[in-house]
């Protein structure tokens, strides 16, 4: 990002945006400087390929620092696509768009098939966040009103779905000392309410009718039709991952046997009494 705010100054004379969008990039600089805006973007939201920090992150990382993380910062780079890299660069953008498809494809699919293959409650919720955040790069690089519109959508109502179900799983954490499904299970028949909560937010975070993620979702879809049929496939082949991996989830989580001591520190009293 440092090497193309450098270039477009030495090109353009000014850093400030109006500057930039009434002179325009040269068509020399124009796709060096657009790729590197773009690793940079594409790193913080984050794309396909530069992923791979966010399930380390979100794993190591305490449950507030977790919330703020997938609340906010990943917004970031959709708010750099949107304010700088869509109306700045306006010439040869079916370069751009075919790059941009080709990764949002890949991270919706990808991320949602590695969420199926986690046991720990973080890094499921992790590849869901990449998993929406690529799909939210397909809303936003349709380059159509509906696209964009459910781009937007999509990441406010992730940024609260998300931030919700890692409080949900600190609640786990703080309360069993572990996030695995190996030993988590029956938490309907010892905490109904938090159960509820938890299915209320599994349901929003698969896209189900009547939640916010359903209308970004639906607006991305019927952007990405008139646009890219591919695109449009991987989409709606990631939405229907994305209810595998939750139902999956919350089944494990809240229904079977209870396979752990919902009360272990008054077991340890007791044994040592």
């Amino acid at each position: 990002m440092l090497y193309a705010v450098l270039t477009l100054y030495s090109r353009v004379g000014s850093t400030h945006l109006f500057a930039l969008l009434h002179v325009g990039c040269p068509d020399l600089d124009q796709t060096t400087v657009w790729f590197c805006l773009f690793i940079g973007f594409a790193v913080k939201m984050p794309v396909f390929g530069l992923h791979i920090w966010l399930p380390e992150a979100h794993v190591e990382a305490p449950t507030p620092v977790s919330m703020l993380l997938a609340s906010l910062l990943l917004k970031l780079g959709g708010y750099g696509f949107l304010h700088f890299s869509l109306p700045f660069f306006y010439k040869e953008k079916s370069l751009y768009v075919l790059c941009a498809f080709l990764l949002g494809i890949l991270g919706v699919i990808f991320a949602s098939g590695s969420a199926l293959y986690q046991f720990d409650l973080k890094r499921i919720v992790a590849y869901s966040s990449v998993a929406h955040m690529n799909l939210a790069l397909l809303g936003l690089f349709s380059l159509n009103y509906l696209g964009i519109t459910g781009s937007i959508v999509l990441m406010v109502a992730h940024g609260l779905v998300s931030a919700a179900l890692f409080f949900l799983i600190g609640v786990i954490y703080d309360r069993f000392f572990t996030r695995s499904l190996y030993y988590l299970g029956g938490f309907a028949t010892i905490m109904p309410i938090f159960a509820g909560f938890l299915l209320f937010f599994m349901l929003a975070n698969m896209g189900f009718p009547g939640t916010f993620n359903f209308i970004g979702e639906l607006y991305i879809l019927l952007g990405l039709k008139t646009i890219n049929e591919g695109a449009l496939l991987g989409g709606v082949f990631g939405t229907l991952l994305s209810a595998t991996y939750s139902m999956w989830l919350y089944n494990k989580v809240c229904f079977g046997k209870l396979r752990l001591n919902p009360f272990p520190l008054i077991q340890n009293k007791e044994t040592k009494n």
